[in-house]
């Protein structure tokens, strides 16, 4: 009986001593006994990405009203349209008279700024196109000491002047016989820049000749095909 008990006493105190070193071990592994456990860390952002989301969410915020969005777009998308008319610089060019009535090659050319903006370095031409030739000029042309389609280095926003093509039928530049007057077509053309000297911008504008309106002469009308 004494040996059993003996048995049994030195079994318990073998488990006591286990669980003894259990505990130890669970002790070491979760910390001192009352410390608290560390709370995680959250990932901090850097004040340019916070300022990023922040847009985001005010932009999705704004995108899901939907009066204010498409009031915007539709300006944005005006304003798109309007630019080329506003900021870029634009030439007319208009037919003002002939010098002579018979002949409506012999017309004056008026150019005109019409942009918000001064043009400089103008250069001009022209060509004359009927039935059986055509004929091409570059200004600027030298002829008895008189400079044609002369450069203008500077025109000011809504100013204006006047050039001719040395195409003249019956003037003192050229002798030409042309047989059908309806035939007759002309273009002249400017080039200029803007502020500075590159991109070129060039407008060209074409005339054909059209009896007027009391049917006894021919004169130049911009050409409806244009």
């Amino acid at each position: 009986m004494s040996e059993k008990s003996n048995d049994l006493k030195g079994r318990t105190v073998g488990t006591s001593r286990s669980a003894k070193k259990r505990a130890t071990r669970r002790q070491k592994a979760s910390g001192p006994v009352g410390a608290t456990p560390p709370t995680p860390q959250k990932a901090t952002k850097s004040p340019a990405a916070e300022r990023l989301t922040a847009l985001s969410s005010r932009f999705k915020q704004w995108w899901r009203t939907p009066l204010p969005k498409w009031w915007t777009l539709a300006v944005g998308l005006l304003a798109v349209v309007q630019a080329p008319e506003n900021i870029l610089p634009r030439i007319d060019i208009q037919a003002i008279g002939a010098f002579n009535e018979k002949d409506p090659t012999a017309t004056l050319f008026r150019v005109t700024n019409v942009g918000r903006w001064s043009i400089s370095d103008i250069k001009f031409g022209c060509s004359l196109t009927t039935s059986s030739f055509i004929l091409a000029f570059e200004g600027p042309i030298t002829f008895n000491n008189e400079i044609l389609l002369a450069p203008a280095s500077r025109l000011p926003s809504g100013a204006s002047l006047t050039r001719e093509c040395p195409g003249a039928l019956d003037s003192r530049f050229s002798k030409l016989n042309i047989n059908d007057m309806a035939t007759i077509r002309m273009s002249v053309v400017a080039s200029y820049a803007w502020m500075l000297p590159w991109p070129v911008y060039s407008k060209t504008q074409h005339f054909s000749s059209m009896k007027s309106p009391d049917g006894a002469k021919y004169i130049l009308a911009p050409d409806v095909r244009d």
